[in-house]
């Protein structure tokens, strides 16, 4: 049996609201909301880490999402689900070296029922080691624990320890679980005090002066509702939110969590934010009405939503008033008109969360003498755009308003993902294949005073302008033996060539070489953004490492070889070569031997399958 040294403890008697609370030195390096969308949650369902990259996962069978935390339904360790973190993740160990001196570990969660000897969290190993999955049969052998039952009495076991462990403690607290009611459980290590401290509900209730600091922790079991010791029941909780610090929380700090709920961040929620969550939206701005704030921004790079915070307080605390907000506005309604409010936005995507944005303030009023902008139709129709090409274009000139000097913004309030709109009204974005046809969004413009009107948007997407190819429309022998065949073999790749011979230069005997020089003109109108030689060919065996180099021109003088055949045989495949983007008009593709060597005397043959020029606009 585990050897603790019980107590008995009371809760505190006084009201934590007596204490002065504190906001955050700054956030933690994780942060689990366990706000995935309701229903049932398998075994490897994910549960995204908001700051960083540390997801957790569902493990078992019988776990749902609330909506706002993670329901997990108790039993045996052999089939009850629980939640499992990433292993180095509560000790450091995983993302520096040696860990972390100091850390604070921070849950809400509501325990439903009693089930015998169930975790709160438990953070270490055990006598089999790593566990990946229900069942096994283990005891702890180095941990730090919090239970939500003693037995299956409602009590709390606090213990920092594991068996052959020296310099760790722990201690009951009875009747320290709630049953039915949100707990918010904090505990800390002190490292000059070489202590952990518990906390609930913003009080500290026990504390255990340990040398086992987080860094000590072999923590390859890091779970939330499942125990270290097999032989104990998996917890019948549900777990609003996780929390993971590198640092100690002061006692005022806790309070302050506590005061504030597990959707509220009393500092920049994500300091450590991995290189793949979104920048903090730019050009926020809050627009005052008559009870209500308009909040607008520009759209952030890779951001699947936004959230919106709000404080009585220039700089904060801050209060999360909406979540997974998909669009590039918000409207905060029930206001008090005369009072000031501050804002701030993050981004988010699945990566993570953003810092917080600029500030903005606004101090609604009653509303006299604002009237309303309006856009000049229901329906603006905007010229085309193309599958691929960066669009560009304003909706700034399509909506006034009738009261001088009113600062217009614009939104699109739905509608394809492809196009943004800037609060200045600048239209950009490039729509792909999907978005070919008539495309149409919800825009809107809102002026100073918070009063906005709507339009439809319409725009046809064009698809892509296709590839046209060029063949010879004439060829001139410089050099060299026409067999058989012509340019007109060359149309169509159908294995019917056009066959070339080179020829032998006069002189002497041991002076002369075999050469080839052939000339096919083409025409290529107006030209194009992208320009491609196309060479299916192949030229006789030879012993001399004698090829044939394709070049062009655009005056008939001055040519830029561009690929080489070394092929011997015909595989059907074409040879492309890039030409520059642009190129129009008369052209003129040249082919030559690329061994003009005195002795070089065998006469070599090049056979032409297809030869063309594609040309996209």
């Amino acid at each position: 049996m585990k050897s603790v040294l019980k107590i008995a403890a009371m809760l505190a008697a006084f009201a934590a609201s007596s204490q002065a609370q504190e906001a955050l030195t700054y956030g933690p390096i994780h942060r689990y909301r366990f706000d995935n969308a309701s229903g049932s949650l398998s075994d490897g369902s994910q549960l995204a880490d908001s700051i960083g990259t540390a997801h957790a996962s569902i493990r078992g069978s019988g776990a749902s999402a609330t909506g706002s935390g993670v329901r997990l339904m108790g039993g045996s360790s052999a089939s009850a689900p629980y939640i499992d973190l990433p292993n180095g993740s509560v000790s450091g160990s995983g993302e520096i070296f040696p860990g972390l001196s100091e850390a604070s570990y921070e849950v809400w969660l509501t325990v439903h029922s009693e089930q015998s000897m169930s975790r709160i969290l438990d953070f270490g190993n055990n006598s089999v080691g790593e566990v990946t999955t229900t069942g096994s049969s283990f005891y702890g052998s180095d941990y730090l624990e919090i239970t939500a039952t003693v037995g299956t009495s409602n009590d709390m076991r606090f213990e920092r320890g594991g068996l052959g462990l020296t310099g760790g403690g722990g201690l009951d607290i009875t009747g320290a679980t709630d049953i039915g009611s949100q707990m918010h459980v904090v505990v800390t290590f002190d490292n000059a005090a070489s202590t952990w401290y518990l906390y609930k509900n913003g009080v500290q209730i026990g504390s255990v002066p340990s040398l086992l600091g987080p860094s000590t922790l072999d923590d390859v079991n890091v779970w939330l509702g499942r125990s270290n010791w097999s032989s104990d029941s998996n917890s019948d909780a549900t777990f609003e939110e996780f929390r993971i610090y590198d640092y100690a929380l002061s006692s005022q700090q806790v309070l302050g969590n506590y005061q504030a709920g597990p959707e509220t961040v009393t500092s920049d929620p994500s300091p450590l934010a991995g290189p793949s969550a979104p920048s903090a939206p730019l050009n926020f701005s809050a627009m005052a009405g008559d009870t209500q704030t308009t909040l607008i921004w520009d759209a952030a790079s890779d951001a699947t939503s936004y959230r919106v915070y709000r404080s009585g307080n220039s700089g904060g605390p801050y209060t999360a008033v909406a979540t997974q907000v998909t669009g590039l506005q918000y409207l905060d309604t029930g206001l008090s008109n005369g009072v000031t409010y501050y804002y701030v936005a993050t981004a988010s995507n699945e990566y993570g969360e953003s810092g917080f944005s600029a500030e903005a303030s606004a101090t609604p009023q009653t509303s006299s003498s604002n009237h309303a902008p309006s856009f000049a139709s229901s329906l603006l129709i905007k010229v085309n755009a193309t599958q691929g090409t960066n669009y560009e274009g304003s909706i700034s000139a399509d909506a006034s308003d009738p009261d001088a000097g009113d600062t217009l913004y614009f939104a699109v309030v739905g509608g394809p993902a492809w196009l943004s709109v800037s609060t200045d009204g600048t239209l950009s974005g490039i729509p792909s294949s999907e978005d070919v046809g008539t495309n149409q969004w919800t825009i809107q413009v809102t002026d100073g005073g918070g009063l906005s009107d709507s339009a439809t948007l319409q725009m046809t997407v064009d698809p892509q302008p296709s590839a046209s190819t060029y063949r010879a429309n004439g060829e001139t022998v410089v050099a060299g033996t026409m067999v058989s065949g012509s340019y007109s073999s060359t149309l169509s790749s159908d294995n019917s060539y056009e066959e070339l011979r080179e020829i032998e230069s006069g002189g002497r005997q041991n002076r002369r070489y075999s050469y080839l020089e052939h000339v096919w003109t083409f025409d290529l109108g107006s030209g194009g953004s992208q320009v491609e030689l196309s060479v299916e060919a192949y030229h006789s065996v030879n012993l001399e490492g004698d090829d044939f180099v394709f070049a062009y021109s655009t005056d008939g003088v001055s040519f830029t070889d561009v690929l080489t055949i070394t092929k011997v045989a015909d595989d059907n495949v074409a040879q492309i070569a890039q030409l520059p983007a642009g190129l129009s008009g008369s052209v003129q593709i040249r082919v030559k031997d690329t061994n003009r060597s005195q002795g070089n005397r065998t006469l070599d043959s090049l056979y032409i399958d297809a030869l063309g020029i594609e040309v996209t606009p």
